[in-house]
This record gives structure tokens, sequence and C-alpha cells, in this order.
């Protein structure tokens, strides 16, 4: 369960952090905040990402951000994988 709710966690932050290119109701992103494009080379939906690559992401986000976001390993997954969590704030 728990880690069910921190890949959750990812997804949620990982899916609106970045999404530059789809600007609802004329919202503006701030330039320095990088695209999954940017970082991982690739647009949201166009590939599976792996977790790895997830968390390369979630801290070029917290890195472009750290004033509002923060990425903090909890635990190592049965498979060895770091386990982490994004605090996102305004």
């Amino acid at each position: 369960m728990r880690n069910g709710l921190a890949a959750a966690a990812a997804l949620i932050a990982v899916g609106g952090a970045g999404a530059q290119d789809v600007a609802p109701f004329g919202t503006a992103y701030d330039a320095g905040v990088p695209t999954l494009r940017q970082v991982l080379g690739h647009d949201f939906g166009d590939e599976i990402t792996p977790p790895e690559d997830a968390l390369i992401y979630l801290r070029a986000l917290a890195a472009a951000a750290p004033d509002r976001m923060i990425v903090t390993p909890y635990a190592r997954s049965w498979e060895g994988r770091e386990l982490a969590y994004a605090v996102i704030a305004k």
C-alpha cells in the first residue's frame, strides 16, 4: 500500500509539474522548470517511463524549484530500487 501511494504521488507530480505544452485556461508555466522532454527526451504518453527515470525527472524538478519541491528517499524496494516521495508546495 505504501509503495502504491508513493508511486501515485510521483505520477501526479510528474504528470502535472512539467506540462508546459498543455496550458489549459491560459495558464502560464515557469520556463525554468524543465519539461519531461528536456530531461528524458520524450513527452508524456510517448513511452513508458521506468521508475529510475521518473526519479531523475522528479529530482530535476526539485533542482529547478528548490523552494517549492523536495524529493526524499525513504526505502529500497525488494528489487533494490530507491523509493522516494515528493513534497510540492506553493
